[in-house]
Parts: structure tokens; C-alpha cells; sequence
């Protein structure tokens, strides 16, 4: 009898109660607003600034902030163009010296929305800040953020 009620004192004790692991919560962002910086490999100031008021979009949790990165030199096109099909809701551009490849792609691409920061001609698809500054009060008005 003493086995029995030792058994069975073990059993209860031992009995995991605790059910199966909670599960982890999970942040779906595919929803989001997606916004995407390129800039060159040392990044203006101006751009880094983009990027800085990027992250803190993102922070709230609505805006996707990616950075990519294309060549200084004439060829950055190819960059512009591959960023068309990888579903960017906008392309951020503060470089300088990326505007004329940017502004090219964009003449071609009507249905990506281009947005420059610098003195540039705006187009359909392509909307025009004159300060890196101008950038978080922009997402806020398209994000709805």
C-alpha cells in the first residue's frame, strides 16, 4: 500500500500541468507600407537622414524600411530597375547622385512611386522633397501613421 501511495504521490508530482507551450506572438508585416531607401555605399548626409526618419516610421510598426545600396557611378540604373519588381510601395532617393538614374527608371516605370529629395523635376509618379527633413511628415501623410 505504502508503494502505491508513494507512486502515485510521484506521478502527481511529476505531471507536467502545464499544457502545451504558448505560442510565440507574431508580427505579420506583409501588409505594411513598404518603403525603400537607395543610396550609395558611403550614403550622403542627406540620406542617412532618410534613413534615420525611415527607421523611426518603421518603428511604429506600419512602415517597412529597407536600404539598398547602388553604385555612385552611371550605372545604378539596373539598381532602380530591380527594385520596380520587388514591390516597394515607394522608392526613396536623397543621393544626389542617383537622381538622373532614378528619374530615368521612373520615366519607364509609371506604376512604382518615386520620391526624391533635391532639386529635380517631379513627374506623374515621381513626388519631389526639397529636405530629407520632409520625409517622416510625408510617410505619416501616405501611411496614415
Amino acid at each position: 500500500m505504502a508503494v502505491i501511495a508513494v507512486g502515485a504521490v510521484a506521478v502527481v508530482v511529476l505531471r507536467d500541468d502545464s499544457g502545451p507551450e504558448p505560442v510565440a506572438p507574431v508580427n505579420n508585416v506583409a501588409g505594411n507600407f513598404r518603403a525603400c531607401l537607395v543610396s550609395t555605399s558611403g550614403g550622403s548626409a542627406s540620406s542617412k537622414r532618410a534613413w534615420a526618419e525611415l527607421q523611426d516610421a518603421a518603428a511604429g510598426g506600419r512602415v517597412n524600411a529597407q536600404s539598398f545600396v547602388a553604385p555612385a557611378s552611371g550605372s545604378a540604373g539596373p539598381y532602380f530597375n530591380g527594385l520596380v519588381g520587388v514591390g516597394c510601395d515607394v522608392v526613396v532617393v536623397a543621393d544626389a547622385v542617383l537622381v538622373p538614374a532614378a528619374t530615368e527608371v521612373a520615366a519607364k516605370a509609371k506604376q512604382q512611386r518615386f520620391l526624391v529629395v533635391g532639386k529635380v523635376q517631379a513627374g506623374d509618379n515621381v513626388e519631389v522633397l526639397s529636405d530629407d527633413a520632409d520625409l517622416s511628415a510625408w510617410i505619416a501623410r501616405h501611411v496614415g501613421a
